[in-house]
Formats: C-alpha cells, sequence, structure tokens
C-alpha cells in the first residue's frame, strides 16, 4: 500500500496575481490546499504551520517543490550532453535506438533517458515516461514543455 504524501502549494517571493491564480489552479488539479504566501515568512515557516510535507511553489521560473530537505526544480541535467554524444551514450546503445521506435520510461525522474531516446526516435518514434511521484512528474512534464536553455 502507498503511502499518501501531503503537500500544499503557494507561490514564491515575487508573488503576482498572474502566479497566485496559476498556483490556485495547482492546488484544484491535486485537490489539496492553496497557501497564500503573503507576508507569512519563509517555506520552512510555511511548512511547519501547514504540517504538510511538501509546498508545490508557484515561480517565475516555473513549478518548484520545496521541502525540508531542500527544493526541487526542472533542469535537464545530463541529457544535453548526452544528445550532443549521443553515438556513445549507454542507454541507447543498449537498447539500439533508432528512427521510428516506441520507448517507455518507467521511471522518469529527471527525464534524462526518455529526452535521449526522443531525440533518436524522432518525429516518427514515440516515448512515454512514467513516474510513480505526482509532484515529480508534474515539475519535469512542466519542465520539459517550458524550459529554456
Amino acid at each position: 500500500m502507498q503511502k499518501t504524501f501531503k503537500f500544499a502549494v503557494t507561490v514564491g517571493r515575487s508573488e503576482n496575481i498572474a502566479l497566485e491564480k496559476l498556483a490556485q489552479t495547482w492546488a484544484v488539479k491535486f485537490g489539496v490546499k492553496y497557501v497564500e504566501r503573503g507576508s507569512k515568512g519563509s517555506l520552512g515557516f510555511l511548512l511547519a504551520q501547514e504540517q504538510v510535507e511538501a509546498l508545490l511553489v508557484a515561480t517565475n521560473k516555473g513549478p518548484q517543490v520545496y521541502t525540508a530537505s531542500g527544493t526541487f526544480f526542472f533542469h535537464p541535467s545530463m541529457a544535453v550532453l548526452r544528445l550532443k554524444k549521443h553515438e556513445s551514450d549507454h542507454f541507447s546503445a543498449a537498447l539500439a535506438l533508432k528512427p521510428g521506435m516506441r520507448v517507455l520510461d518507467c521511471t522518469m525522474g529527471l527525464a534524462s533517458d526518455a529526452v535521449v531516446a526522443s531525440f533518436i526516435t524522432g518525429l516518427t518514434g514515440t516515448v512515454c515516461a512514467v513516474e510513480a511521484s505526482p509532484l515529480l512528474h508534474f515539475v519535469v512534464s512542466e519542465g520539459l514543455q517550458n524550459y529554456q536553455a
């Protein structure tokens, strides 16, 4: 049986009306509480006050997950370097990836493998990435759609 992960949604320090509305939309999407940031203090303070394990934070740089252990946000990680040298990429070699193939990534994480597979399989291929953590899946999916180097 999977443990329920308790979190809430709020906005970053540079809050604005658009981010507040976006955060409220996310709260509805996940069925969790939206916490007004205002002058209530740090994210650590809100974490303790709301008695949650994490905060999904709407920021100008995209969604971030704040926990007592730190902050998680999307970054393409090693995918960029792996794409530059995809001929020597062990993952793509092990799968013998070619254009048009279909790939199922069952441990999406930061989606580095999915990004490499998508690049190699091309427009005629299909890559589907699955992630057990709804927050991780959300942050990475949003990042993949909106990341600008």
